[in-house]
């Protein structure tokens, strides 16, 4: 019974990663790849979902990539009041505003900081320039803390539960 736990829980982790990386249901489900009772064999099955999901998106990608390569990143520092870790964030609102991050900075951050893959693997799987995908990332991880941020004045404010927002600006 444990084992099937265990199984029910690495599928579930799998269909929210390859979620998170494409934002369309349909496609994480039909990204699952077959399970593996292995520890091995789990860390690769994630690489698989990656995989799977990545050539369902490579147009999209692709274009959203040299949207990132014209997007102008100023260097500010993030606004007092900026949500910190720890602040209380569920992981529904961290879905939610991962989300509303365009394709390639939100791809760049999930692989890069939530997967702990290298800049250089994800420039690889993403072809593009590692260069790029540390562009991408810092505009991802700003666009996550503007909508965390965004997301919890709206919940204590008693706006509702779930903002969609996004603002950048492209060259």
């Amino acid at each position: 019974m444990r084992e099937l736990e265990r199984m029910h829980s690495q599928a579930a982790s799998h269909y929210r990663l390859a979620w998170l990386l494409t934002g369309e249901r349909a496609l994480s489900a039909r990204s699952n790849p077959k399970w593996s009772f292995t520890e091995w064999m789990s860390a690769w099955s994630r690489r698989v979902t990656i995989a799977r999901v990545l050539t369902g998106i490579r147009g999209e990608l692709a274009e959203s990539a040299r949207r990132t390569a014209a997007t102008r990143i100023k260097n500010q520092a993030f606004r007092p009041g900026s949500v910190r870790p720890g602040d209380g964030i569920t992981a529904i609102q961290l879905e939610c505003a991962l989300q509303t991050i365009d394709v390639f900075p939100r791809w760049s951050l999930v692989l890069t900081v939530f997967e702990g893959i290298s800049v250089e693997d994800a420039a690889v799987l993403l072809d593009a320039t590692a260069d790029l995908v540390r562009k991408a990332r810092t505009l991802g991880l700003r666009q996550l803390v503007d909508n965390l941020t965004r997301i919890q004045v709206r919940t204590s404010d008693g706006y509702g539960r779930f903002v969609r927002t996004i603002g950048v600006q492209h060259a």
